[in-house]
């Protein structure tokens, strides 16, 4: 009877002691273009108060100034594309060119396997290694539609989302969404 108190005492205490949090950073082997479009949604809150977007569908066009812009929203088109998926790891090429100095200048990721969606992301980076520019395309088939989209962010100027999309019997429809930080 003694040995099943203490038994209980120790599992009892081993149950309740505090637990040692050991957090597992996992590195991505392609750019993070989630946690960039995190930072910048973050950035951009701050700092831009209103921007030019012009709107284009087919051969309508609209133009507006956006006070206090949602980046999260805005910028969700960008996360939507990230390459950074355990299963795809093996299914891009990655090149990367850099200066005389070693600095990177640029990230270039290729789909090996056109069923994926995301064909090709540019990195551009500045001679301080700061994002210059980002160019995404995507394409996605299906036998109903076929989607493409251009992507475009430079975080000094602003962004482009270019969007075609042909649908079985129907013209294709292309919007282009074009925002302009001020």
């Amino acid at each position: 009877m003694r040995t099943l108190l203490l038994m209980f005492a120790v599992v009892g205490l081993y149950c309740c002691a505090p637990q040692s949090s050991v957090e597992v950073t996992q590195t991505k082997p392609f750019f993070d273009l989630i946690g960039y479009i995190k930072t910048e949604e973050v950035r951009l809150k701050k700092a831009v108060t209103k921007a030019n977007k012009v709107t284009e569908v087919n051969t309508q066009r609209e133009e507006r100034e956006v006070m206090q812009p949602n980046f999260e929203e805005e910028l969700a088109v960008f996360s939507q594309v990230d390459i950074n998926r355990p299963a795809w790891y093996n299914q891009y090429k990655a090149d990367t060119v850099r200066s005389e100095t070693g600095a990177v200048l640029k990230l270039t990721y290729l789909a090996q396997n056109m069923t994926l969606k995301t064909r090709s992301m540019e990195v551009s980076l500045d001679t301080l290694g700061q994002v210059s520019n980002i160019l995404i395309k995507a394409k996605s088939d299906n036998p109903v539609a076929s989607t493409e989209q251009i992507l475009t962010y430079s975080p000094s100027i602003g962004y482009t989302i270019d969007r075609t999309q042909d649908m079985a019997l129907i013209p294709a429809t292309r919007v282009k969404v074009k925002v302009t930080f001020k």
